[in-house]
């Protein structure tokens, strides 16, 4: 069932239409007529509300909301409202009370009847939601309709152009591009824009100070690793007021020789960059997040040019890039690293790290590079135990070991124990998450001494109840628990995360042997804000009228 969510403050209010927690309740007979009656219900409550209405969020495919007449809805809400607005005296009116909804946040679906009634005095946040239903917008006739539909929100200071990856298919956010320089009061944006046209950039506005080009793609919603980047530059320098550039999911988001990054730039998170040349003018830089391909010689080339540079993230995709760049890593003040391994994985980049200060978060990925070829990572749990020992100033650690056999046979318990057993040793751990590592009883021990925990996250650890138990009755400060795809854990420790763990505010137990009868005792979890179950749960009488914000995981093992 639809649920709309209202809550009043200082004399407005927030509304939210989400679907059912059944995904297949959209497409089925009665669950269309409920979400209809939900709509409707919420059609007549606009009508007496919507000066009230601060922000609303329609979580439901756009043809529902086009079906329901929505659009027509808020158009109506607004003339009536308006006409009434005329027989108040003028002095008690303030100087937009002319129109009803005083809408200020917006998230939707990318549907131009609903954006063309939103209301442009008011509105400065916009989110255009991803939906399967969404128009099109992949040629010019068609992204001009959007872009009329959106001329008029002139106010936009926040605008997220389309949430997720920012390019859905039958979706080219580049041909949308041009409406932008019409909000020149907008100070963040999310969008995605192609590489191979850069010509659209002189239409961002100058006013933007946080700029998210979330997905690159090569402009047919494919992400080919055989495909050239297109020809041309990024060029950004117009942007004089922008201090935040992301450029983080996609394909041909490397930063290269001839593009042009504003000076006014304090914080870059890229996925590469190959050369430091796009990088020696930033002299106010502060936060570089990067990943991999700067080899040794081009890192020692930052400290020199980028005075101000407090924080480093590197993020390596193969061991060997990783070990060509390891000399470097002195000269910078690092702060995490995450690091891919594949089969040649020995650890010596690792070494690097063992003494350098300010170093903070350690993430490694342990995986098979193929599914269908069995290669998997060579490596000594001794050595990762005796570098983990070094870094005692390490606040985070994950380690996922999925594709993690050892010289001398498959994961063990005596394997796991020996990284556990390290971990345990470092003082200033505040998360710790293993995935895919053998757990017991002696690791649970181990993990229990970490009372400054306050995130932890095992999966796929073979927990057992006795496991669980342990870290709840000991890891009081914990506010982030997740332990999925054990399925050996189950109700009997529910009571005890219930009762001991007071400061939890997220849990996440899907793919465990928790039933229904179980969730009985999170009711009384009044500081929970976050649970993950399993769809068959999602709906359980257990969670109805809670607090909870319940997310559902569907999976073909699961109920």
């Amino acid at each position: 069932m639809a649920a709309c969510l209202q809550a009043a403050a200082a004399g407005q209010m927030q509304c939210k239409i989400i679907n059912s927690s059944d995904s297949d309740s959209s497409t089925s007979v009665a669950g269309k007529a409920a979400l209809d009656a939900r709509l409707q219900s919420f059609r007549q409550w606009l009508f007496r509300n919507a000066r009230l209405l601060q922000s609303l969020d329609i979580a439901v495919p756009a043809a529902a909301v086009q079906a329901a007449g929505i659009p027509a809805a808020l158009q109506q809400a607004a003339a009536t409202q308006g006409a009434a607005s005329l027989h108040i005296p003028a002095a008690t009116q303030s100087s937009s009370s002319s129109s009803a909804l005083q809408l200020q946040h917006f998230r939707g679906p990318l549907l131009t009847p609903l954006l063309r009634r939103l209301p442009g005095h008011s509105l400065t946040s916009l989110v255009i939601a991803d939906d399967e239903a969404h128009e099109q917008t992949d040629d010019w006739e068609a992204a001009a309709r959007v872009q009329r539909s959106l001329r008029h929100l002139t106010r936009l200071q926040r605008l997220v152009l389309v949430e997720g990856d920012g390019m859905v298919e039958d979706t080219n956010t580049n041909l949308l591009v041009p409406v932008l320089s019409h909000m020149q009061q907008l100070t963040f944006l999310d969008i995605g824009i192609t590489r191979g046209m850069p010509q659209v950039l002189h239409h961002l506005p100058a006013s933007l100070v946080e700029l998210n080009i979330s997905a690159i793609e090569n402009g047919y919603g494919e992400t080919d690793e055989n495909w050239e980047r297109p020809l041309g530059n990024f060029l950004f320098g117009q942007l004089t007021a922008l201090t935040k550039l992301s450029l983080v999911r996609g394909v041909g988001e490397d930063l290269l020789p001839g593009d042009v990054l504003p000076a006014s730039l304090v914080e870059l998170r890229c996925s590469s960059v190959p050369s430091p040349e796009p990088l020696l003018h930033l002299q106010h830089l502060r936060l570089l997040a990067m990943g991999d391909t700067m080899p040794a010689d081009g890192l020692r080339q930052l400290p020199t040019a980028l005075m101000e540079l407090q924080h480093v993230d590197s993020c390596y995709h193969t061991s060997l890039v990783a070990a060509e760049a390891a000399a470097g890593w002195s000269c910078l003040p690092l702060q995490s690293l995450e690091i891919f391994a594949e089969g040649d994985f020995r650890l010596p980049s690792l070494r690097h790290i063992a003494g350098l200060t300010g170093w903070r978060s350690l993430k490694l990925n342990i995986s098979c590079p193929d599914h269908h070829v069995q290669t998997y990572v060579q490596w000594s749990s001794s050595d990762l135990a005796a570098v983990l020992g070094e870094l005692k100033q390490l606040e985070a650690f994950e380690l996922h070991g999925s594709g993690m056999f050892l010289p001398d046979g498959a994961p063990s318990t005596e394997h796991s124990l020996q990284i556990v057993r390290a971990a345990a040793g470092l003082s200033q751990l505040q998360s710790l998450q293993l995935a895919h590592v053998e757990f017991g009883r002696q690791a649970a021990m181990q993990l229990s001494g970490l009372s400054q925990l306050t995130q932890l996250k095992l999966v796929g650890c073979s927990l057992v109840d006795y496991d669980v138990n342990v870290l709840a009755l000991q890891l009081t400060a914990l506010r982030v628990l997740e332990v999925p795809y054990n399925p050996r854990f189950g109700d009997s420790v529910l009571p005890v995360i219930a009762h001991h763990l007071q400061q939890l505010s997220s849990l996440q137990k899907m793919h465990t042997g928790v039933t229904e009868l179980g969730l009985q005792w999170l009711r009384g979890m009044q500081q929970l804000r976050k649970l993950g179950v399993c769809r068959g749960l999602a709906s359980s009488p257990a969670l109805a009228e809670t607090h909870l914000d319940v997310d559902h995981y569907a999976c073909a093992v699961c109920p």
